[in-house]
């Protein structure tokens, strides 16, 4: 019985561990950039504000002429989209526009997809490198305002060219505005989780001296632990629930409003499995310490039987 508070400290460590990998991932460019909350594609922004599809009026042609004039106009439209496509390159290079913005707890992170091609929609991003430049200074305030950054991008570039001339629609701003409660919720809520299940490594401690001093206190500090870890399971649950509502919604808003300008999102399922498995180890840690009180109370009935 004395060893059993051995099995929740190892679990409280872990989750206090995952914790702070939540609030710290993407801190600096080389720290756990995957696990991000939503990556924003922005590789393709200034591919909409051309659209070329010439199609040839050569119905009642005969069946030679008619492939002769397809063959024609094919080549040539693939000649001139493959002069447009590197002019919209060269384009979003001088605008200082990145492939991807990563959104993480505290920052966000923005590089550019390598080698040479980009993710689109018949390419995943996991074909891809992903080449992060730079991260964003980290702060507890932290809400992601894509329409800030990418306005900001578009000053430093010094050509005059603003989010209206690229059709941002203020709806997809507008969106991810009222999810910013959530950011700080959520980061609250990980902060709490991640100082319970620091405590809940160190109560344990009181549970291994005090059973062996006596039924009633290691009950006692079975039921103090008890109560830290479910604390923490709350605390890590509902940051957990605040984040998949957070990542969902986020992800939605950005593809039902920047699919016409080119730009899309993709939810952050790393982060959730670290997020939600600290979640479950306090609960695992809360279930442990729950058996401890109603054996120790047992013992202590058993006891008072016997004397």
């Amino acid at each position: 019985m004395r060893w059993l508070g051995l099995f929740p400290i190892l679990a409280s460590i872990v989750a206090c561990v995952l914790g702070f990998l939540c609030i710290f991932a993407g801190s600096q460019p080389d720290v756990m950039e995957d696990y991000d909350l939503i990556n924003v594609n922005t590789s393709q922004m200034l591919q909409n504000l051309i659209d070329l599809n010439p199609t040839p009026s050569n119905e009642g042609s005969d069946g030679l002429l008619s492939g002769l004039l397809s063959n024609v106009t094919d080549r040539v439209t693939g000649w001139i989209d493959d002069k447009i496509d590197a002019g919209i390159t060269d384009l979003t290079e001088e605008l200082g526009i990145n492939d991807f913005y990563s959104v993480h707890m505290m920052d966000y992170c923005t590089g550019s997809y390598g080698p040479n091609s980009v993710p689109n929609a018949t390419l995943l991003e996991s074909d891809f490198d992903k080449n992060v430049t730079e991260c964003s200074n980290r702060t507890a305030s932290f809400s992601f305002d894509l329409a800030d950054i990418l306005e900001e991008t578009l000053n430093k570039s010094g050509i005059d060219i603003s989010l209206d001339d690229l059709r941002f629609p203020d709806e997809l701003q507008n969106g991810l505005d009222a999810l910013a409660g959530l950011f700080q919720a959520a980061f609250i809520l990980f902060c709490i989780g991640i100082a319970l299940s620091f405590f809940a490594m160190i109560f344990p401690l009181w549970f291994i001296i005090s059973s062996g001093r006596g039924v009633g206190r290691g009950r006692v500090a079975a039921l103090v632990n008890l109560v830290i870890a479910m604390l923490a399971f709350l605390a890590y649950g509902i940051a957990s629930a605040i984040t998949t509502t957070l990542i969902v919604k986020g992800t939605n808003v950005i593809n039902k409003y920047g699919e016409n300008i080119g730009i899309e999102a993709k939810q952050g399922a790393k982060f959730l499995g670290i997020s939600w498995a600290a979640t479950g180890l306090m609960f695992l840690s809360a279930i442990i310490w729950c058996g401890g009180c109603i054996v120790g109370r047992r013992r202590r009935t058993q006891v008072v039987k016997e004397g």
